[in-house]
């Protein structure tokens, strides 16, 4: 059996490996109809997509990650911002922040996460300035000072349990 999303990744790998694709993943990748409008009015020479052709059977709740090209952390940190905020949004601003939260978490994983961040500050202000910095990017002008100091607060803490 194989998980469509791995070999959708593993595509876009292969693709890398021999030099066909160098825009970054999280800029080539199409999560959803519109996402995948904006791509194609965009310059790019090749986009990576998923194309679900069977209605599945399963909790509408649990495929969501599926629908919106994310794994289960990124969409984690991406309700963080748009639920839990309550700002109205409109797709396009959907569409930075999915793609600010794959760069917010690809970057923790790779260079900020290091044996023991936690137990130091100077460690723990490492994985929190990237968040600020790369939250005030995406987020849109309609997230005011307070939702912003808020969101960053609110993704700090789940990094913070759940690495």
């Amino acid at each position: 059996m194989t998980d469509r999303i791995d070999l959708d990744e593993q595509i876009y790998k292969n693709f890398e490996a021999v030099g066909a694709v160098t825009e970054p993943e999280n800029v080539v990748r199409a999560g959803g109809k519109e996402e995948l409008m904006l791509l194609l009015g965009e310059n790019h020479r090749y986009m990576f997509t998923l194309i679900h052709k069977f209605h599945s059977r399963d909790n509408e709740e649990e495929q969501r990650h599926v629908r919106e090209n994310m794994n289960e952390e990124e969409l984690a940190l991406f309700d963080l911002e748009v639920k839990e905020s309550g700002v109205e949004l409109s797709e396009s601003d959907k569409y930075r922040i999915k793609k600010g939260v794959q760069g917010i978490l690809s970057t923790l994983q790779a260079e900020k996460f290091v044996i023991d961040w936690k137990k130091h500050h100077s460690s723990r202000a490492q994985v929190k300035v990237p968040i600020e910095k790369d939250l005030d990017e995406v987020l849109p002008d309609s997230f005011g000072r307070a939702e912003y100091a808020q969101t960053c607060n609110r993704l700090f803490d789940h990094v913070v349990q759940r690495y």
